[in-house]
């Protein structure tokens, strides 16, 4: 019997160290696939922020071209007077016909 336990206790030795080397292998596979999801993530963070950063140079880039626009359209079309309501009723109900100031006494 005492070489059974002597056996026994050789096997038990040796699956303890295989489990042990086993474990080492699953630490180092985790320990592996962590780094590799971490530096996935890392990348996925690098280029969202890359998007981010392109998406905003390109909307600071539209609206300075809508902001140079609207002044443009501002420069090249000055504001309209347009006359009230009641001068056109006036001038349409007068006598006389419409004439531009300071040519009210010229006769043709």
């Amino acid at each position: 019997m005492d070489i059974t336990t002597t056996l026994s206790t050789m096997d038990l030795e040796e699956s303890i160290q295989a489990n042990n080397q086993r474990l080492d292998s699953f630490e180092y596979s985790q320990h592996a696939l962590e780094s590799t999801v971490a530096a996935s993530n890392q990348n996925f963070h690098d280029q969202l922020d890359k998007l981010n950063l392109r998406q905003n140079r390109l909307e600071a880039k539209m609206d300075a071209r809508f902001d140079s626009l609207t002044s443009l359209m501002h420069e090249r079309f000055p504001p309209i007077i347009v006359p009230a309501k009641s001068d056109l009723q006036s001038a349409g109900n007068s006598s006389s016909p419409l004439v531009p100031p300071g040519y009210e006494h010229v006769t043709a």
